[in-house]
């Protein structure tokens, strides 16, 4: 398809802008039913303008940008089967993986602050307050600092 559109002498930004387009038109159409069906069945949190505001926001900032991953992931592939049996997968682990990682991370800074807070003054739990405040920091904690005064 895409070598007739250049022999009649499509360019390919144009040929890019139409299917990014096209994808877009239809990657609006649940993002519409989303935020018809929100006031529908009355989310309590996300009922408030500001949150309607946010939600909407992310929808629109989030359309491009799964659009333009998709077609940069297509790339890997020379066959059509193939990306279509391997880019949902891909998807489903890479929105997965944020979900399992963050709360992990938060489990790890509160089993280790529990073992630095056992052992304040122990010489030999540097590495472990060392790796403590590197996890904290990773996964954005905003539990109290602790103080590693010996």
């Amino acid at each position: 398809m895409r070598h007739l559109l250049r022999v009649s002498g499509v360019s390919s930004f144009i040929y890019w802008l139409q299917f990014f387009l096209a994808d877009a038109i239809l990657f609006l159409i649940p993002c519409t039913l989303l935020l018809i069906l929100v006031p529908i069945f009355k989310i309590p949190s996300l009922i408030p303008d500001p949150a309607m505001g946010s939600l909407v926001l992310c929808l629109l900032l989030y359309c491009p940008s799964g659009i333009l991953f998709s077609y940069l992931c297509s790339f890997m592939f020379s066959k059509w089967d193939t990306a279509q049996q391997v880019m949902p997968q891909l998807f489903m682990y890479v929105s997965t993986a944020e979900c399992m990682v963050f709360p992990l991370c938060v489990c790890v800074c509160v089993c280790v602050r529990a073992c630095v807070r056992a052992c304040v003054h122990s010489r030999c739990l540097l590495r472990l307050r060392i790796f403590m405040c590197v996890c904290m920091c990773a996964c954005g904690s905003t539990l109290e600092p602790i103080r590693f005064g010996c």
